[in-house]
């Protein structure tokens, strides 16, 4: 048990020393940035444990709402009814305090984020959300359209209304690039570089470090981590993404590149073997590509941005 813990421990002092240097490198002073208050809507708040969780969706975001449910009310302790369980009216968010409140509880609370890798969660939410029959039909009424008529405009006007994942991935690496949060970047939701999180944990390693997340913040007093299931989305992966052109795929991750550098995801991954031959990429080069200290880093600094 205690070998286990350490090793948990001295991996996320890695995942921790990554996230730093990367934000020291671009979060300089010349390209400083403010916390986004409007992207607060995305931290959950329970202040009696003194706990904020970014969610991010498509990383089991869903049983950390359940633990947060049985926490605010015992009654909903085993709720299991997702329309319940994403009702925004069960739960505090960050973005309605003050902002002393905020930033009172982002330097005292306890903060955790959970990311996963970047094209297995794109691929994930495709298949749940355009994909598998659905009680929700908000992104088939939503997006369907505009999925089809953007693919359409771009690249082939004969194409007909069903939604693939080629028409997906060509509508979110363009105009519907972070247009909603289940395809938003880590960056733009949870502000990794401006929020200095207490712990980052990882989607593929989320049955041991959930538990000790719980532990940590004494939220096992009153909660357990749900059972969860991935729809086997990582050994589809290929399968899906070798319908999409090549050239797609790395315009495509360049979108998505700060998520993959700052959390230490490698591409091509999973899809080297459809890729073999076509680019020669590695997702640590661009920590390389200064060989320099920066001289100044706001990393950790919180300094609210407000909508005009």
């Amino acid at each position: 048990m205690l070998a286990g813990v350490q090793r948990l421990e001295q991996k996320q002092r890695e995942r921790q020393d990554r996230l730093q240097k990367y934000c020291k490198l671009y979060n300089n002073s010349s390209i400083k940035q403010k916390l986004n208050r409007e992207a607060l809507k995305y931290l959950m708040v329970n202040d009696k444990y003194k706990t904020v969780y970014c969610y991010i969706a498509k990383v089991a975001c869903t049983q950390w709402k359940r633990v947060f449910l049985a926490l605010n009310n015992v009654n909903l302790r085993n709720v299991t009814d997702r329309k319940v369980i994403h009702n925004r009216t069960y739960f505090r968010f960050l973005d309605s305090y003050s902002d002393e409140e905020i930033k009172l509880r982002l330097q005292t609370y306890y903060k955790f984020l959970f990311v996963r890798y970047p094209m297995e969660r794109l691929l994930s939410c495709f298949r749940d959300k355009f994909e598998r029959e659905n009680d929700d039909k908000y992104y088939e009424q939503s997006f369907s359209k505009r999925i089809v008529d953007s693919f359409r405009r771009s690249i082939d006007p004969k194409s007909d209304n069903s939604v693939t994942f080629e028409k997906f991935v060509h509508y979110i690496s363009t105009v519907g690039f972070n247009e909603d949060d289940h395809w938003a970047t880590y960056d733009f939701v949870c502000q990794p570089c401006v929020i200095l999180y207490d712990f980052i944990g990882r989607f593929e390693d989320m049955s041991e470090e959930a538990p000790y997340i719980l532990r940590q913040t004494g939220m096992d007093k009153a909660a357990t981590f749900p059972s969860f299931h991935t729809h086997n989305t990582k050994s589809k992966i290929l399968e899906y993404y070798a319908t999409i052109p090549k050239v797609k795929i790395v315009q495509l991750v360049k979108l998505y590149e700060r998520d993959y550098e700052m959390f230490n995801y490698r591409f091509p991954g999973p899809l080297a073997q459809y890729l073999e031959g076509f680019l020669n990429w590695d997702s640590t080069e661009s920590l390389k590509r200064s060989g320099s200290t920066v001289a100044h880093s706001s990393y950790g600094k919180i300094e609210i941005a407000h909508s005009k």
